[in-house]
């Protein structure tokens, strides 16, 4: 369905549709569209709708192309028109087919063939077998476990931090984060795990200190407004000589991506969105141990919480691809980034 007018001929235009150089459909455009009249289109009657001759496998609806019987000029099309039905069609015939699990792409772990990639790349050489444990363990629960060493915080205090301090005797003092983010990023076993899941360094984004619980179950991809919510990873990590607790809703990062109101788990800031996507998917909660001196590298799509004992803290770091440039802190001057020696970078 659609419109062509044009001034200059009196008589109705007639469009064709065709496939591979045959026509497939065609109709004269004479329907009458009051939206068009009301914008000056004549009299609004160029309107048309085109029945094909045969069926159409709608795997081919992308590639049909809309004319001016006579002329070579194709008829601009909405971006989106066919390539829904075009994918549902698809995913029905051929159900393997690799795909993203949201529709918004992302990390090649984050795909329904990724296992097989992950083999694939290994015998051509890019990825190390060595890999092997930590990055399957990514891939099929939506998280790892990895061994990040000693994490050690500056004695400094933030003027903020200090106030806030300040308010609180007795309880635990805030750190400066600047040096715990640059020692895990600065981790042998953090850095050989994030590198191949982001298909390059990381860009630590931000970095928040957990104490006693977090703010419910929620997921990385939607912990902060990302141009590409796909492409993210969480790190979290004890700052002090105790354990967190790490809860994991099973298999959330397969879940499905929209909620009973349609709305986007992968982007809407609201715990509550993941929470009925986890509800409707009858998810099951497991609850993980996370020892000092080891971090947790959290996938984009997995719905999780941490929580930690009373007066002790954890950290949690939010870093995207250094190929997803975050043109927002380049043009905030308050922002400063600072670049490692492993080539990581962070913003603060």
């Amino acid at each position: 369905m659609g419109w062509a007018f044009t001034a200059d001929v009196r008589q109705k235009l007639t469009i064709q549709a065709m496939l591979n150089h045959a026509i497939v459909g065609e109709a004269i455009a004479d329907i009458h569209r009051a939206d068009l009249a009301a914008v000056g289109m004549g009299d609004g009657n160029c309107g048309f709708k085109i029945d094909f001759y045969q069926e159409i496998d709608p795997l081919y609806l992308p590639f049909i192309v809309v004319k001016i019987s006579g002329g070579d000029v194709e008829l601009p099309r909405a971006s989106l028109s066919g390539y829904a039905d075009y994918f549902t069609a698809l995913y029905q015939k051929f159900p393997v087919t690799a795909r993203h699990r949201s529709v918004f792409g992302g990390l090649w772990t984050d795909r329904i063939d990724a296992l097989p990639m992950m083999r694939d790349r290994i015998d051509i050489g890019v990825l190390d077998s060595a890999q092997i444990p930590a990055l399957s363990a990514f891939i099929q629960s939506g998280y790892a476990i990895v061994d990040a060493g000693p994490v050690r915080v500056s004695a400094a205090k933030s003027e903020a931090a200090a106030k806030r301090n300040a308010s609180m005797p007795g309880r635990v003092k805030t750190p400066d984060l600047t040096e715990a983010v640059g020692g895990l990023l600065r981790s042998g076993p953090v850095l050989d795990l994030l590198k191949p899941i982001l298909e390059g360094l990381p860009i630590a984004l931000s970095s928040h200190v957990i104490e006693g619980s977090d703010e419910g179950f929620r997921q990385p991809s939607a912990m902060e407004a990302l141009r590409s919510p796909g492409e993210c990873v969480s790190i979290v990590v004890s700052l002090d000589d105790k354990p967190f607790e790490l809860d994991i809703v099973r298999d959330s990062h397969l879940f499905s991506e929209f909620s009973a109101q349609s709305q986007s788990r992968w982007t809407h800031p609201s715990s509550a969105v993941a929470i009925d996507v986890a509800l409707k998917e009858s998810g099951l909660v497991d609850r993980h141990t996370v020892s000092p001196g080891s971090a947790a590298i959290v996938g984009p799509g997995l719905i999780h919480r941490v929580r930690t004992e009373p007066e002790t803290m954890a950290v949690r770091v939010h870093c995207i691809p250094s190929r997803v440039a975050p043109l927002d802190r380049i043009l905030d001057g308050a922002l400063k980034e600072t670049q490692l020696e492993s080539g990581a970078r962070v913003w603060r």
